[in-house]
């Protein structure tokens, strides 16, 4: 912090918590991932593909000096408008799971969740798709935000248009003079209906700008600071995901 500004770093990362064909299995790449989010030394990190239970615990241990995770075990996910709750984690412990960490001793938690997104009429209402949030507050200057992640369908633009139409919708339920960071892999190119859904009108305001990409740091109401990062991470020559990983560099004003 800096003359009453608060400093964000934020770190956006799919880390393909999954096996996938000519990529190295996650019990070989997981020990380096770690080292790179430590190594990153960010404020708030949100990650997708956290796909299993065990992945989850992971992390959780391998960030645990500096970090507090959420959730930091399987909480019922709201559907949006209904009472209905749906386990995190099945039988089976299979979700694509997106998981938000944070400095403890920089923030206090205030609030947080996970809700399902809604994909369209006649789509199961829970189709693995949904949100993972937080409402925090900078202990030091006491400034408050909301810190979302989420990780949309790979296959159908129609689906994340509903998707992206009803994370606006969570979005605007907050004040509209209350910081959001927004982190994904949207699985949507700048430009496409859905992207536009949240930025056209201001709703939120796209950071890292490529001519091609599908992963997302999107803010509103924060300063955005230089030396935005956006790369795909290496160990001994092999990829550590099929995603870069994402580092933006945000600011808020200390309360008056």
């Amino acid at each position: 912090m800096i003359d009453g500004v608060l400093d964000l770093d934020v770190v956006d990362y799919n880390i393909l918590g999954i096996p996938t064909v000519g990529y190295e299995e996650w019990e070989v790449r997981k020990p380096h991932i770690v080292d790179v989010l430590n190594a990153s030394a960010a404020d708030i990190i949100g990650l997708e593909e956290v796909r299993y239970r065990d992945i989850a615990d992971y992390l959780q241990t391998g960030l645990s000096g500096d970090y507090t995770a959420f959730p930091s075990s399987s909480l019922g996910i709201q559907v949006r408008g209904t009472s209905n709750t749906v386990l995190s984690y099945g039988l089976q412990g299979r979700h694509w799971q997106n998981n938000l960490y944070y400095k403890t001793d920089v923030f206090e938690q205030l609030d947080g969740g996970q809700q399902a997104l809604y994909e369209g009429e006649g789509i199961d209402f829970f189709s693995e798709r949904s949100i993972t949030w937080l409402k925090l507050r900078h202990i030091q200057t006491g400034r408050v935000f909301v810190a979302i992640a989420t990780h949309l369908d790979p296959h159908e633009s129609t689906r994340r248009e509903y998707t992206t139409a009803d994370l606006k919708s969570f979005i605007q339920s907050f004040p509209s003079d209350l910081p959001v960071v927004l982190v994904g892999d949207f699985n949507a190119q700048p430009g496409t209906a859905e992207i536009q859904t949240l930025v056209a009108d201001g709703t939120m305001k796209s950071v890292i700008e490529r001519p091609s990409h599908i992963d997302y740091v999107m803010q509103r109401n924060f300063i955005e600071r230089t030396g935005h990062m956006y790369e795909y991470q290496y160990h001994d020559g092999f990829l550590l995901s099929d995603h870069p990983m994402l580092i933006a560099k945000l600011a808020l004003e200390k309360d008056h």
